[in-house]
C-alpha cells in the first residue's frame, strides 16, 4: 500500500482513524485529604474524570448519519417532554413509536 502524500511525497502520513483515536484523552483523578477547620478534623475525598479532544481529532472523526444526529439532538428530548406534559401517556407512547420508526427506517435508508 502506498502511504506517501500525493502532493509532496512525504512518508509521514497517518490514516484519519489513527489521528482521530490518538487525539482523544481521558483523565481520571482521585484526591484524599485531611482537613482541620474550627477545631474539627475531617477527611475529604474527591474524584472526577474528564475528556479532551484535539481539533485534528475532531475534524478527522467519521461522519455521523443524519438520523443519528437528529435523534441525538436536544430538540427531540424537548419535544418528547413537551408532548408528554400536554398529551399524557398516549401521546408519549405515540411519540416513542414515531421516534423508533424514524430510527429504524432512517437507519435502513442510510445503510443503502
Amino acid at each position: 500500500m502506498n502511504c506517501e502524500c500525493p502532493h509532496c511525497g512525504s512518508r509521514r502520513t497517518q490514516a484519519l482513524s489513527v489521528i482521530h483515536a490518538n487525539g482523544a484523552r481521558t483523565k481520571s483523578w482521585r484526591s484524599n485529604s485531611l482537613l482541620y477547620y474550627r477545631r474539627s478534623v475531617g477527611i475529604r475525598a474527591t474524584a472526577g474524570h474528564g475528556r479532551s479532544q484535539s481539533l485534528a481529532s475532531i475534524q478527522s472523526a467519521p461522519p455521523v448519519a443524519v438520523t443519528t444526529r437528529l435523534l441525538g439532538s436536544g430538540i427531540v428530548v424537548a419535544l418528547v417532554v413537551l408532548l408528554t406534559l400536554f398529551g399524557g401517556v398516549v401521546v408519549f407512547l405515540l411519540t416513542m413509536a414515531t421516534l423508533l420508526g424514524v430510527a429504524v427506517l432512517g437507519g435502513k435508508a442510510e445503510a443503502v
